[in-house]
């Protein structure tokens, strides 16, 4: 399986992921979210993995168990910032004067 990183450069986020994969020495393809094209096989890519989600937690309220856990916190800052995605809406801004 190849991998791709689909990147902005001044996403301190990616650095992170960029600094691992050289680290290890781990083969991977960069793709700047700049390039048009970048942005659409990387909006690809997130709905295949939205569709899988969505159908792994069909029927259920929380991602691992019947209650809360550190998988759900883990999952809602990426939920929380993709506004494009129909779940936005249970992750209200909490300022909205300084979000």
């Amino acid at each position: 399986m190849s991998l791709t990183l689909y990147s902005h450069p001044f996403s301190s986020y990616c650095q992170k992921v960029l600094v691992a994969l050289y680290e290890n020495d781990v083969e991977f393809e960069y793709r700047t979210l700049e390039d048009p094209a970048a942005m659409v096989e990387a909006r690809r890519a997130l709905d295949l993995a939205y569709g899988w989600l969505e159908q792994r937690l069909e029927g259920r309220t929380w991602a691992a168990g019947e209650n809360l856990s550190l998988a759900d916190c883990a999952a809602a800052p990426t939920l929380f910032y993709d506004e494009a995605r129909p779940s936005r809406h249970y992750f209200p801004l909490g300022a909205p004067d300084r979000d």
